[in-house]
């Protein structure tokens, strides 16, 4: 239950490619627009009597959805004291007050936190807008500029010859200007008429120079939209500021293996998988950039200069060499290295010889080769069967978690877990795993106990 409300939590407020979090927050980003426009307009003109309790139940609408959100991503914080002490929390907490307040200033107060965090929560919402204008910024404002000369020449025309005529409906210049827009748009209230017949000329002129302007632009609009999702899809366009999260570059059958492992859990870090191969079935909660990785600039984009752990995978292409391959993998592990001082790096070689010599760099914290690795464990399993019958177990019937310490003791720790199926086979301290500690070793309270699971939760009982 507490894992599925965590996944439901995740999906709708921080997992930006999930479907989830479209629908929520579009609903929650118009519900909050809304809420600081009609505060703006209660401020410069108030609100009549009849609509006024409606907004107030439309207010503690929009102050449950903050709540919500807020009270979300404390559930969801690791540090929670630290999430607490955010500014921007601070201002959460602000913004879910009700506006219609007696207090002048906590309304504005209220208003310009709602506003802020419009444009801070909602940055992944709006990232695909502002890439929308920035693509097209060009025709966008050619073609902006020329229905701004095309409306005004029509208004200025339009004043001269109806008001010469006396036209009753236009009797100044924005009345010119209303009429030459409510036409362009070809709405046409009727409120407003050109009475003369060079201004119905000029009106049907003005409603199809309209007609095409306006739908150039939502032409414009549509196709840069389009391609900002095709481009996304195929993991050429990626807005979020990643830190603290695993990098995977390269795909192979390893690197298949580990997703298709991380998708079936949810993950308490955002993953980025490099790729120049344009994996199928991706699961949502893993984000996906098309590109070399042994380039620095799509390294960077994947944020690996913020990462804690990168993965590097020989990556085949076509009849490559596996020379060819090592090579593109140590200049990756070089880079990432360079990029990033502390993360660990675990670099997948081809030949051993090329392993050998990595090795001696010490640029990635390990250096596997699959020949060597499955031949050590194959190695190992001949010297007895059993071994080959745990080897399948922890492979096909176990997982390994990380459990942040609760207990006083080893001992206490293994009595409390293990009706639930857990084994704890390892305590990582400061950095460092004590494997298979001893039942009377003390834990502390930052301690993590490494646990083994039995998937199906079978526990072994002792015959009477």
């Amino acid at each position: 239950m507490e894992k599925r409300l965590k996944n439901f939590l995740y999906e709708t407020l921080e997992n930006d490619k999930s479907f989830k979090f479209l629908i929520y927050q579009s609903f929650s980003v118009s519900f909050v627009l809304l809420s600081v426009i009609l505060g703006i307009f209660y401020e410069i003109k108030g609100l009549r009597r009849e609509v006024y309790e409606t907004i107030r139940d439309f207010e503690r609408l929009v102050s449950l959805i903050i709540l919500y959100e807020f009270l979300g991503r404390l559930y969801l914080a690791k540090d929670k004291v630290s999430y607490l002490a955010n500014p921007l929390s601070i201002l959460d907490l602000v913004a879910l007050i009700p506006y219609y307040q007696p207090f002048r200033l906590l309304r504005v107060a209220i208003i310009f936190a709602r506003m802020y965090r419009i444009f801070h929560r909602y940055r992944y919402f709006f990232g695909a807008f502002i890439w929308v204008f920035k693509s097209t910024s060009y025709e966008f404002f050619f073609l902006l500029f020329f229905l701004f000369l095309f409306l005004i020449s029509s208004t200025l025309i339009l004043y001269s010859v109806e008001v010469e005529a006396q036209n009753p409906y236009v009797k100044n210049l924005f009345d010119a200007l209303y009429l030459a827009l409510i036409t362009a748009t070809t709405v046409g209230y009727g409120d407003k008429v050109p009475i003369t017949f060079e201004g119905k000329v000029l009106a049907i002129v003005i409603a199809f120079g309209g007609l095409l302007l306006y739908s150039s632009i939502t032409a414009l609009i549509s196709s840069s939209f389009l391609n900002y999702i095709i481009l996304m899809r195929s993991g050429k366009l990626v807005y979020r500021k990643f830190e603290g999260h695993i990098v995977i570059c390269g795909w192979n059958e390893i690197s298949k293996k580990i997703v298709s492992f991380l998708s079936e859990r949810p993950l308490e870090k955002e993953v980025v998988l490099i790729s120049q191969h344009l994996p199928s079935n991706l699961p949502e909660n893993l984000y996906f950039i098309n590109g070399d990785f042994a380039k620095e600039e799509v390294l960077l984009r994947a944020g690996v200069d913020r990462a804690s752990m990168i993965l590097i995978f020989a990556e085949r292409f076509g009849q490559t060499s596996e020379d060819s391959v090592d090579a593109r993998t140590i200049l990756a592990s070089l880079l990432s290295r360079e990029l990033n001082k502390n993360a660990l790096i675990i670099s997948e070689i081809l030949l051993e010889e090329n392993a050998q010599t990595f090795r001696k760099r010490k640029v990635a914290n390990y250096v596997i080769t699959e020949g060597e690795l499955v031949g050590s464990i194959v190695a190992k399993l001949l010297e007895n069967e059993e071994l080959l019958k745990f080897f399948t177990f922890i492979t096909s019937e176990a997982n390994f978690e990380l459990l942040p310490n609760q207990f006083k003791s080893v001992e206490e720790a293994q009595k409390r877990l293990e009706p639930k199926g857990y084994r704890v086979i390892g305590v990582l301290r400061d950095g460092r795993s004590i494997f298979f500690p001893r039942l009377h070793m003390d834990l502390k309270p930052k301690d993590k106990l490494i646990l083994l699971k039995h998937l199906k939760e079978r526990h072994l009982a002792p015959k009477p």
